[in-house]
């Protein structure tokens, strides 16, 4: 590939990904704060990317200029993840959290740019500063990815198909990844591999966006109305009935191990979805409503069965521990389950 078409096609995702970024910070509907997170998440990385196309093609790139390209990346790890987190977890407090972090990596850029600026201290920023700004990338997207498991392990079972708007999560993800990979192993492959990474995701973007908009879909959660109680209430209590059916006839609550993912893959729904409604229907977090079920079957082997301990009977409910029972026990009766069997034997 001759320079001048490396040039092109890296400059030119650049320039598209400034037109993204300007798209969902402006334009996008509906109006919600994922659509700023994503704005400028492109953004800070159509500065970051543009900075490498143009230093790669001309060495004598002002030291401003390249300061300003690599403080963007600061920028990224956190826009990606709380982009993520407003998408799948809409009834958290995104809105407010988001701000601590900012209010807190804002200042030291400004900080170091003030104290250290490029110009003069280089080598800190290559040798020290940029794989610091890596390794900060780096764990908020761990985090992001920590997020999208549920999304990743059911694309792998391939049991259900994905949503349109999980495949596009997924691959703004994996592009941050691979972006990442690019500036990682610079040193070893070539400088321009991250911005090559960028423009490909961005290409693709574009053609799933458009894609999206063909079939009448949208890219939004907050546009997935199907979970939301004010929306659909019958289809919500139906969900719910059927929840109580598998926790209670089933008797899921009984596994130990047991997670969201499990509960929503035998409602044939995604786990984001379940927490959801849990939170919007019963106001209460899953954990809670297993140990509800927990407690209330322990409650009655307590009364009805005269030759298992206490801490085989919390064995039995579910509970991991005897720690764990007597705490969630407490925590919903007020009183220990040895004080609970006292009481009713009187």
């Amino acid at each position: 590939m001759s320079a001048n078409i490396l040039f092109f096609f890296s400059a030119l995702g650049v320039f598209n990904g400034i037109l993204l970024s300007l798209y969902f910070l402006i334009y996008a509907k509906p109006r919600h704060i994922s659509n700023n997170f994503l704005g400028i998440l492109f953004l800070v990385l159509s500065i970051r990317v543009g900075k490498s196309v143009f230093f790669y093609f001309n060495n004598y790139l002002s030291n401003i200029f390249i300061q300003v390209g690599i403080t963007a990346c600061v920028l990224i790890g956190p826009f990606l993840f709380f982009y993520i987190k407003s998408v799948l977890r809409p009834n958290s407090n995104t809105a407010g959290k988001w701000k601590y972090h900012i209010l807190i990596l804002g200042p030291l850029i400004v900080f170091l740019s003030i104290v250290y600026p490029y110009k003069l201290h280089k080598l800190l920023w290559v040798d020290y500063l940029m794989n610091l700004i890596l390794l900060e990338w780096f764990i908020y997207m761990v985090f992001s990815g920590i997020l999208l498991f549920p999304i990743v392990k059911k694309a792998y079972l391939k049991q259900e198909s994905l949503l349109i708007i999980e495949v596009w999560i997924l691959n703004i993800f994996f592009g941050n990844v691979m972006i990442w990979i690019g500036y990682f192993l610079a040193d070893y492959t070539s400088y321009i591999v991250g911005a090559i990474s960028f423009s490909l995701l961005i290409y693709f973007l574009v053609l799933l966006l458009f894609f999206s908009k063909k079939k009448q879909s949208v890219l939004y959660k907050k546009a997935q109305k199907y979970l939301e109680k004010k929306k659909d209430d019958k289809l919500a209590s139906e969900l719910i009935l059927k929840l109580g059916n598998v926790l209670s006839k089933k008797e899921f609550f009984k596994k130990p191990n047991l997670t969201i993912s499990d509960v929503a893959q035998e409602l044939k729904i995604p786990s984001h979805s379940l927490s959801e409604l849990i939170n919007n229907s019963l106001n209460k977090s899953f954990p809670n409503l297993i140990n509800e079920y927990r407690v209330e079957y322990a409650k009655m082997m307590i009364l009805e069965n005269d030759i298992l301990t206490l801490e085989a009977i919390g064995n039995e409910a579910g509970f991991k521990s005897k720690s764990a029972f007597y705490r969630a026990f407490k925590k919903q009766l007020n009183m220990t389950p040895a004080a609970y069997k006292h009481s009713n034997n009187k």
